[in-house]
């Protein structure tokens, strides 16, 4: 395995031909024209907004307000948002965003707290257009553009309701917070949070906690790839990001022979966990992640990305942080090997 030093900046250029002045949360920043949404405002620290599949647009993890309409950010080019107001979870008014949190937590809503940032903002979105969230047809088809399913939609329906009927808890049993943490530890083998924090993607993913300046790397072959950020780190390996693919899906698997009444032939399913896998760790230190908060049904346990965290820290003499995007999740991630060793 060889892995490649940090790369010099993969367009020198671009911060010199101009910048665009964005207004997140009532904080202004500047930031390059080229990049995506998404990534500006994770660099800038607003990492409430999650990267699930970016750039594919697909899982809703990194929905926005913009000027109060729901948005994927990881397809939103910057250059786009001049003179627009963005708006995260963090950025909703304090009385709304707990009662969202609650109401969550209180419903069973909320699990690892990965896609729950992304779904407040959008019914929100609704509810700021005037639509009816006790109406279970609107928050169907407003949940249409997020792909988890780990709780299923009732219990966010339920949510919803609470929300717009502005009740902070539905008629359930009071919650033992600290017996459910207590609980997932043991399944989990990591400290978990529970709690309405969870629900606004305050779960302490790995992703979230690396240093600012952490280093970050990303499959490069047989090695990896280490750049100065995740957007240098894919352009260094040569990793293409893209939406679609025109490769026919045909299903491998073989009917055995036999007297068999009906059969059935599907595809490879993937992972469907969208936290995608993340470690850090300082040199000399221990890795952190990336089974922090859940979010993957057991598939992140897994421990080689803590090895490589832990040695390439240690190569450098820096923080890195080692990351998954989503397809490296379905090619490479532990469900995949267990999936093929069977």
């Amino acid at each position: 395995m060889t892995d490649a030093g940090v790369p010099p900046d993969p367009n020198p250029t671009a911060a010199t031909t101009s910048t665009v002045v964005l207004a997140v949360d009532g904080v202004e920043i500047i930031a390059d024209p080229n990049r995506m949404l998404l990534d500006v405002l994770r660099l800038n620290g607003f990492v409430s907004v999650k990267d699930g599949c970016s750039p594919q647009g697909q899982c809703g993890c990194c929905t926005v307000l913009v000027d109060g309409a729901p948005r994927v950010a990881c397809v939103t080019p910057v250059r786009r948002m001049k003179g627009k107001t963005i708006t995260t979870v963090d950025g909703l008014a304090p009385d709304r965003r707990n009662l969202w949190a609650e109401a969550l937590t209180a419903s069973g809503g909320s699990q690892c707290g990965f896609c729950t940032p992304g779904i407040i903002c959008r019914l929100e979105g609704v509810a700021m257009k005037g639509a009816d969230l006790t109406d279970r047809d609107v928050v169907d088809k407003a949940l249409l553009a997020h792909l988890c399913r780990c709780t299923g939609w009732q219990t966010i329906r339920e949510a919803a309701t609470a929300v717009a009927i502005g009740a902070r808890n539905p008629e359930r049993q009071p919650l033992d917070n600290e017996a459910a943490a207590r609980r997932a530890f043991i399944e989990g083998g990591a400290p978990q949070l529970v709690g309405p924090e969870v629900a606004l993607g305050r779960g302490g993913f790995a992703a979230d906690t690396a240093p600012h300046d952490a280093l970050v790397a990303v499959p490069d072959g047989d090695g990896w790839f280490v750049g100065a950020d995740l957007d240098a780190a894919r352009v260094g390996a040569g990793k293409v990001q893209g939406r679609r693919s025109t490769v026919r899906a045909e299903p491998p698997l073989s009917v055995p022979a036999g007297d068999w009444v009906h059969t059935l032939r599907t595809c490879w399913i993937e992972p469907a966990y969208l936290e995608t896998d993340a470690v850090w760790c300082e040199p000399g230190g221990e890795p952190v992640g990336p089974l922090l908060n859940g979010g993957a049904f057991g598939a992140k346990s897994d421990d080689s990305l803590r090895d490589v965290a832990k040695r390439l820290a240690c190569e450098h003499g820096r923080c890195v942080k080692v990351v998954y995007d989503r397809e490296d999740v379905v090619a490479r991630g532990t469900a995949t090997r267990r999936r093929w060793n069977r």
